[in-house]
């Protein structure tokens, strides 16, 4: 996106962004309105860079630690292929919460709090975003904490995702923070969730990360277990109680799945 005079993180850039959003993001190759919404990512450089991202967020010595981590015991994990989903009816539905959250802030005369002031334990901004280049975070409004995360999920759900997005009613109460989408900075926590804990698949078998782009608005920090509703000047839930920060929304149209990636562990 191409920005005017207004300075980033400022209301006069909300009021920008309200007016000049776009209806899908400039660089889908198709107008996202005609199956299939699957599209191979060619660019090189983005197709570099969410797989250094995936990289750079793995970690060895972490394999197989934690309760969702039963059966992990791989060395590392490679990157066979990104796709991007350009589905303009999903989109849709993300950018009219995007824009609903920009004109509430607009409203309230500021900007949403930085996640670095709010964090209690890493005093740091969301891992994917310090990671990614800058030309992956132009369409971004971090004014409103708007960031890329992953999600992990078995390779049978993704052809769902593609065409109707996340479904909320589909968690669990029995999750932490109850029925919710789940979410992680760190692709080596969205990899335990590749497949089930009691049915791990072979080393060579192709699995699935999404990288989401996610709304996390006004965040509640927590460091314990929370299963109330959702205070309402709170948009997120940010977990840092546990050995990986996740993040986590109640609402299907606060994230919008746009990455698919295909990697091997072995």
């Amino acid at each position: 996106m191409a920005y005017n005079s207004s300075p980033r993180g400022t209301v006069d850039f909300l009021r920008y962004a309200l007016q000049h959003d776009r209806e899908s993001p400039a660089y889908w190759s198709t107008n996202g309105k005609f199956q299939p919404f699957l599209v191979d990512v060619r660019d090189f450089r983005t197709n570099e860079a969410i797989k250094s991202l995936v990289q750079e967020t793995w970690d060895r010595r972490l394999v197989g630690e934690g309760r969702d981590a039963r059966g992990l015991e791989h060395n590392q994990i490679v990157v066979l292929g990104v796709e991007r989903i350009e589905n303009a009816t999903l989109f849709a539905a993300y950018r009219k919460a995007r824009r609903d959250m920009l004109r509430r802030q607009i409203a309230r005369g500021c900007i949403c709090p930085d996640i670095a002031t709010l964090s209690r334990r890493e005093r740091q901004n969301v891992l994917t975003t310090r990671l990614l280049p800058g030309f992956m975070k132009e369409d971004l409004y971090h004014e409103i904490n708007e960031h890329y995360v992953f999600h992990g999920t078995t390779v049978d759900r993704i052809g769902g995702l593609v065409t109707g997005g996340f479904n909320v009613r589909q968690s669990s109460d029995d999750n932490l923070f109850g029925r919710g989408i789940y979410t992680a900075e760190k692709a080596i926590k969205a990899d335990q969730y590749a497949d089930p804990t009691q049915n791990r698949s072979p080393p060579g078998n192709r699995l699935k990360l999404i990288l989401c782009r996610m709304l996390l608005g006004n965040p509640l920090v927590l460091q314990e277990q929370f299963k109330n509703p959702l205070p309402a000047q709170y948009d997120s839930i940010i977990s840092e109680g546990w050995m990986f920060r996740e993040f986590v929304v109640k609402e299907d149209d606060r994230i919008y799945p746009e990455y698919v990636i295909t990697y091997t562990r072995q």
